[in-house]
């Protein structure tokens, strides 16, 4: 249903509430957010659904809104559907405007009516598997296309729609030119036709209430989690986009896999943190154990004799209650760091042993904050009431206890190779022996590390401040750039360095497979060839607007890609003249260009990576390239710092300036969102597997000192694959006592 959509802060309510008061009272239908799940997953697919089928935007302008990230994406996701947009100050005397907002909303629904009835219902075609009922006639076709040009059409799913709306117009006038039925025949075909659309109209009601049903599950994720897995159990039978976001936000909180009861209440952790024994004591002082590794044991068993707490506390952060309610002071050495707003009164928290995280359990789960960024990264969700809350001793699980039960969520999921706090990685690219890699430190130190422990192997100390690093594929010339136009070619064999000077603020390098000639881009200017061998200038290609921003370079043809300020992509000729190759929505910065091995998938990511319609993926098949856009909206961040492919291209990975990690299929969605990485992500690589039979893995470092190892897994990244992933989660939630299987009647179960 079309409306007025209205964004606003919400210290702003009470204005806004009388506002919308009036216009409802015009007849204006109003959607206004009142959902306290700001900046979670969940609220930004309703939110981006809100305003894709709004006829008008409504900006309530305030100090308060202009400093608000929540209304500044609301504005973002409004200007790239083309959405038209009205900005009301807040304060404004009410009587005298409402009237004139109310016009201009009628006057605008009239102009937008078909362009906003393609948005709607191509969207709830895609969310009932694009059947062939619910397509458009050919005056509504008409209609629709001649709202085409007025902006950007939003999801592909919108062309999609109208071509197979198109199709099946030309397959019924192609039937009706060459029918030679008499009236009597036609008669009946209309009754024919009449039953069958009815048919088709209780199949889609059928459809809708159970998608609706769905989608009131999926949204109460973090507080019925097992509630929304069996839903979203029930979504894997097709591919459709819908399906896929119903599927993540239900999988965006993660629920235990681990539990044990203790015949007792009010259990607190005795030692913290939990290394081979998981200890509690209840409130008699009484203590009880069990194996932390023994997932299968639902019970422990008591202590005779109870040793003394141990909750060992040897680094420079120190966390206290306060100022307010629902705040923590976060101290180093005793100096004041930040305070943090979470998002319940704390029962408990606590540092991880290497103090960047910190969990906060209150009544209805457990939030996991980045120390260094002060932003909830997680919620785990899955049980309520939790007391008391222990890292495990790597970090990678966390344990609290609720009631009677003692429960674990696993937060790491790939394999932490470095954890250094205090250095700050700028890149990590392949070395001549596959087993090996090159981890490239801020401070100039270069040091070859065994994949599969992280272990140094070798280092190289050059000096001085490395921005950025680039080597050829096979690991045998690596380019640096650092301050002041200084640019490091090292011969990574024998260490040999030499520095040229080059006239710019350079960028991360290319290098062409032979490692012969290296393209680096001048910041806002054009690229520089240099020869390596003769670590020299050799020529310069002419970049237009001079906004070169990154390079890349296909290794099996050796044609250059420069990407731009402005989100231009320009490919180059045997003459060295710039071809614009594409225009991304949005006009982002490019800052890296990712590509599969043979060139013929691109993915240039960068500033306003992740915005609706600014991200697109280039896919060429038969000579013929087309353009994706890629849907990508995170909680925190929309920089892209790296991104890369798996060899057959078949899934990709976009690292952000918040440590966000997310691995698409070939196909976009689903996606996985993963958040356990500490700063902003700095490098990708991926290598083949370690051992035979393993997937590809993808090596991801990151600004924070952290460099941690994922397995790439296509197959794993699909609607049924997922849902079946959703399902098993539910299935472990019963075995360890936490989760019961819905009555049949309460699971909504999709039509095909």
């Amino acid at each position: 249903m079309a409306h007025l959509f209205v964004t606003y802060s919400r210290r702003d309510e009470t204005w806004v509430d009388e506002l919308v008061a009036l216009l409802t009272d015009r007849g204006v239908p109003v959607w206004i957010d009142r959902s306290d799940m700001l900046a979670s997953a969940p609220w930004r697919r309703e939110a981006e659904e809100g305003i894709d089928a709004a006829d008008l935007v409504l900006v309530c302008a305030s100090d308060f809104s202009r400093a608000s990230g929540a209304c500044a994406w609301e504005r973002s996701v409004a200007e790239n559907q083309g959405k038209q947009i009205l900005e009301i100050e807040v304060g404004t005397h009410l009587p005298s405007v409402a009237p004139r907002l109310a016009d201009a909303y009628e006057q605008t629904r009239r102009e937008e009516e078909w362009r906003t009835e393609l948005r709607v219902r191509s969207r709830n075609w895609d969310a009932t598997g694009r059947p062939r009922q619910g397509l458009a006639g050919a005056r509504e076709q008409r209609l629709m296309r001649q709202q085409l040009p007025i902006g950007p059409v939003g999801r592909p799913e919108a062309l999609a729609y109208l071509a197979a709306s198109r199709r099946r117009t030309v397959r019924r006038r192609f039937i009706s030119a060459g029918s030679v039925f008499t009236v009597v025949a036609a008669l009946v075909s209309y009754l024919v036709t009449s039953s069958i659309q009815s048919d088709w109209a209780r199949s889609n009601a059928a459809q809708a209430a159970n998608y609706d049903a769905s989608n009131w599950q999926i949204r109460s994720a973090a507080t019925h989690p097992y509630n929304s897995l069996e839903t979203a159990a029930t979504l894997g039978f097709d591919e459709a986009a819908v399906r896929s976001f119903a599927i993540e936000a239900a999988m965006e909180h993660p629920v235990p896999d681990d539990a044990f009861s203790v015949p007792a209440h009010s259990l607190r952790f005795r030692s913290s943190p939990v290394a081979t024994t998981v200890v509690v004591t209840d409130a008699d002082g009484t203590s009880w154990v069990r194996q932390s590794a023994e997932r299968s044991v639902r019970t422990a068993r008591r202590l005779d004799r109870s040793g003394p707490a141990t909750h060992p506390d040897d680094g420079s952060l120190s966390v206290a209650a306060g100022p307010g309610p629902a705040q923590l002071t976060v101290r180093r050495h005793d100096r004041l760091l930040r305070i943090l707003t979470v998002t319940e009164r704390p029962t408990a928290y606590r540092l991880s042993p290497d103090q960047r995280w910190l969990a906060v359990a209150g009544t209805t789960g457990v939030d996991v904050i980045d120390v260094d960024r002060g932003t909830v990264r997680t919620r785990l969700a899955g049980v309520q009431s939790v007391r008391d809350v222990a890292w495990s001793a790597d970090g990678s699980r966390l344990w609290g206890t609720a009631g009677t039960h003692v429960v674990s969520w696993l937060v790491r999921h790939g394999a932490l190779l470095l954890n250094s706090p205090g250095k700050s990685y700028q890149a990590l690219f392949p070395a001549a022996d596959r087993d090996f890699a090159w981890l490239i430190e801020r401070s100039g130190t270069l040091s070859l590390i065994r994949l599969a422990d992280g272990a140094a192997v070798r280092t190289l100390r050059l000096g001085g401040t490395i921005l950025s690093a680039a080597a050829d594929a096979r690991g045998r010339v690596a380019v640096l750039t650092g301050s002041g136009g200084d640019l490091r070619v090292v011969n990574l064999a024998t260490g040999r360095t030499r520095t040229l000077k080059v006239p710019c603020t350079a960028g991360e390098a290319a290098l062409t497979a032979d490692a012969t000639t290296a393209y680096v881009p001048c910041l806002l200017g054009d690229v520089e060839v240099v020869s390596t061998a003769s670590a020299r200038v050799t020529r310069v290609l002419a970049v237009p607007k001079d906004e070169a921003a990154s390079v890349a370079v296909v290794p099996t043809t050796g044609r250059v890609l420069v990407g731009g300020y402005d989100g231009d992509i320009y490919t180059y000729d045997d003459q060295r003249r710039a071809q614009l190759l594409h225009t991304l929505k949005c006009g982002p910065i490019v800052d890296r260009i990712a590509m599969t091995p043979d060139g013929r998938t691109l993915l240039p990511v960068g500033d306003g990576t992740g915005n609706i319609g600014c991200t697109q993926e280039m896919v060429t098949h038969g000579g013929h390239a087309q353009w994706h856009a890629v849907i990508d909206a995170i909680p925190d961040s929309v920089l892209a710092r790296a991104a890369a492919y798996d060899p057959a291209g078949a899934e990709f990975a976009i690292g952000y300036s918040d440590g966000t990690l997310t691995l698409h299929p070939q196909n976009m969605t689903p996606r996985e969102v993963l958040t356990e990485l500490q700063g902003p992500v700095s490098g990708m690589l991926v290598a083949p597997a370690l051992h035979s039979g393993s997937q590809a893995q993808l090596y991801v470092a990151t600004r924070g000192g952290m460099v941690e190892r994922f397995e790439l897994c296509p197959s794993c990244l699909s609607n049924a694959a997922m849902a079946r992933r959703a399902h098993a989660m539910v299935e472990r939630g019963v075995a360890i006592g936490l989760a019961h299987w819905l009555p049949d009647k309460s699971v909504p179960t999709a039509s095909k």
